[in-house]
């Protein structure tokens, strides 16, 4: 929603910033999901690996989920999680066959 649309609509628009799940496609705020990353360049992570983003600083694309349940689910399903690159066209990444509590403790 625009600035106007808020405006027009009474309602004042959030400052603090809005991510959406890759899985589950629910909106929240960015500090109640995980960021992961997909880094080309990273020593010991193999091509098309995923990287657990804890302080959400790597410079690098990646998405966000809401937590175990999404991870669980898209790990069930092998859903493949797209994610853009401004240079190169969009790449997808399936997670690895590591439990949600294993990435995230690193």
């Amino acid at each position: 929603m625009s600035n106007l649309a808020y405006r027009q609509a009474g309602q004042a628009q959030s400052s603090k910033p809005q991510r959406t799940c890759a899985i589950c496609r629910a909106k929240k705020e960015k500090k109640e999901l995980f960021r992961f990353t997909c880094p080309e360049r990273v020593e010991g992570l193999k091509d098309g690996g995923v990287l657990f983003d804890k302080e959400q600083k790597i410079s690098a694309r990646g998405f966000y989920i809401c937590g175990k349940e999404c991870w669980e689910m898209a790990r069930k399903k092998k859903r493949k999680i797209k994610y853009n690159s401004v240079a190169k066209p969009a790449k997808m990444v399936l997670l690895p066959d590591k439990g949600f509590e294993e990435m995230v403790e690193k």
